[in-house]
C-alpha cells in the first residue's frame, strides 16, 4: 500500500485524504473497499478494540457463518491490499475537528491528518450488567444477542436477564419463544436483596428491578 504521510508534515503540505474512516470492523473495512474501488485516497484507522472481542465465531454473516472475528478482519485487510489508494493503520483517533477545507483528525501519539470527508464506523460498545462472573464468561456462557448465539445454545438450559418489565418481555420474545431454542428446562429468575431466586416456569427470565 502507498506510504502516505501521517504526521504534521501532511498538514503543511497540499496532501489530503479523500476520506478518513474511523473504525476497522466490517462496516469500516467494507467502506474502505468500496472507496478504494472508486480510486479515493482513504485512511482507515483501527484502534484494535472491536465490539465482538469476546466472540469465538460470527453467526449469520453470509459466506462467513462460524468464522472467527479476527479471521474475518484479516481476510478483509488482505482484500484491501490490491488498492494502492487505501491505507490501513492500527491507531486510535482521539479527536476530530471540522474546518473550512475538510476535517482535521488527531491520532494517538500526536500525529495529525486531514481529509475532505470523515466516516465514523466505530460501532457500539456493549455494557455488561453488574453481575458477578458476567465479564469472565462473556462470549462463552454469557451472550447479548440471541440471533448471534442462539443457534449454538439451542435446546440447552437458558436464563434471560433484563432490567424492568419491557426488557423481561423482550427477553421472553427473543429467546424463549423461538422454535428450536426453547426447551422444557426453563427458569424464571428474579432479583431479591439476598440474591437470585429461581423457580421452574414455562418461560425463563432474569429480571432485576
Amino acid at each position: 500500500m502507498r506510504n502516505f504521510p501521517l504526521n504534521e508534515t501532511a498538514l503543511r503540505s497540499a496532501f489530503m485524504f479523500d476520506v478518513i474512516i474511523v473504525g476497522g470492523g466490517p462496516a469500516g473495512l467494507n467502506a474502505a473497499l468500496i472507496l478504494g474501488r472508486c480510486r479515493r485516497r482513504v485512511l482507515l484507522c483501527d484502534s484494535g478494540r472491536p465490539r465482538n472481542w469476546a466472540s469465538r465465531a460470527i453467526g449469520g454473516f453470509l459466506s462467513r457463518d462460524g468464522c472467527p472475528p479476527d479471521t474475518l478482519r484479516r481476510i478483509a485487510r488482505e482484500q484491501l491490499a490490491p488498492y494502492p489508494d487505501v491505507r490501513v493503520k492500527d491507531i486510535e483517533v482521539v479527536a476530530a475537528e471540522r474546518r473550512e477545507t475538510g476535517f482535521h483528525v488527531l491520532l494517538a501519539g500526536g500525529a495529525a491528518v486531514s481529509a475532505r470527508k470523515l466516516l465514523l464506523a466505530t460501532g457500539v460498545v456493549d455494557d455488561l450488567p453488574p453481575l458477578p462472573g458476567a465479564e469472565a464468561f462473556y462470549g462463552r456462557g454469557v451472550h447479548h444477542c440471541p440471533y448471534c448465539d442462539g443457534w449454538e445454545l439451542r435446546d440447552a438450559p437458558l436464563a434471560a436477564y433484563g432490567k424492568g418489565a419491557s426488557s423481561r418481555d423482550q427477553s421472553a420474545s427473543a429467546c424463549c419463544r423461538r422454535p428450536g431454542w426453547a426447551t422444557s428446562r426453563r427458569c424464571w429468575m428474579t432479583w431479591k436483596p439476598k440474591g437470585w431466586r429461581c423457580r421452574r416456569r414455562s418461560t425463563r427470565h432474569v429480571n432485576k428491578p
